[in-house]
């Protein structure tokens, strides 16, 4: 046990150092090193390098700052299972991100970050060492409190929906017109932020249900597929709509990208 809560700390050491290095030198303008021909700076300079108004890079230090406080304290006095829950969610959480951010560099940016692929493989080996050496608080939490895991799928699922409709509401207004304002950007912006947090919240509820639902109570009913299929056409909204189209039509119309031909228009 020891073991893996070590392998925690060194990660997250690891990765504060690593989110560090990125803040420093995008702030200072300084050109990033990049190993095996990757291009740090189109990600970390991008409209994506900020999630719900806060830099990307200073939510990853408050993560592993976070990951490193925890399991630095269980190695001097036996914490509240309550607080190494925290710790499994929040790591949960973490790579939850790190997937959102390796997402827009496969789809929107097409130019791989060598760094943030570090800190998504950081965030993954905490969330296994985690798992591995906690499980049982998540499994009992989830047996113990199944009916608010039930109830935070419903929501999600509910919360989700409502925001990307706003969305897609304010997208086709622009659409028609092709107008949009600065104010109506940052909208869009805040919808898809809040629609991505609804849907990670979804799927670790959803996650919780599926590893104790033994006799399918939830799982084999009609209502948890449907559901599971409105996650999946909200990710995919999220990915096509929000991630490729919108920011290209709204970077056309004020002048950060150049102007397509109709074929490309099109």
């Amino acid at each position: 046990m020891i073991w893996l809560t070590l392998g925690i700390i060194i990660s997250s050491i690891g990765g504060i150092l690593l989110t560090r290095y990125i803040a420093q030198h995008k702030h200072a303008s300084a050109h990033m090193v990049c190993p095996l021909n990757g291009n740090c700076d189109d990600l970390v300079t991008s409209r994506f390098s900020k999630f719900l108004g806060m830099p990307v890079e200073g939510i990853g230090t408050l993560y592993y700052g976070l990951i490193a406080l925890i399991y630095i304290a269980s190695l001097f006095r036996e914490l509240p299972e309550g607080l190494l829950l925290a710790g499994l969610l929040l790591s949960g959480i973490g790579f939850a991100f790190s997937m959102y951010l390796t997402i827009i560099q496969i789809f929107v940016v097409k130019k791989w970050c060598t760094l943030c692929l570090g800190s998504a493989a950081t965030s993954f080996l905490i969330l296994v060492l985690s798992f591995l050496g906690y499980e049982y608080a998540y499994i009992e939490f989830a047996y113990t409190y199944r009916d608010l895991l039930k109830w935070l799928y419903i929501v999600g699922v509910i919360v989700g929906t409502l925001v990307t409709s706003l969305h897609a509401k304010t997208f086709i207004k622009f659409l028609r017109d092709f107008e949009i304002s600065r104010k109506e950007e940052r909208r869009l912006e805040m919808f898809s932020h809040t629609a991505w947090v609804a849907i990670a919240i979804t799927f670790l509820s959803g996650l919780g249900l599926v590893l104790t639902d033994r006799w399918y109570e939830y799982t084999a009913s009609n209502s948890f597929f449907v559901m599971v299929l409105i996650i999946g056409i909200l990710i995919a909204y999220e990915v096509i709509v929000n991630m490729i189209i919108s920011p290209r039509l709204t970077g056309m119309h004020f002048g950060d990208q150049p102007q397509l031909d109709d074929h490309e228009h099109s």
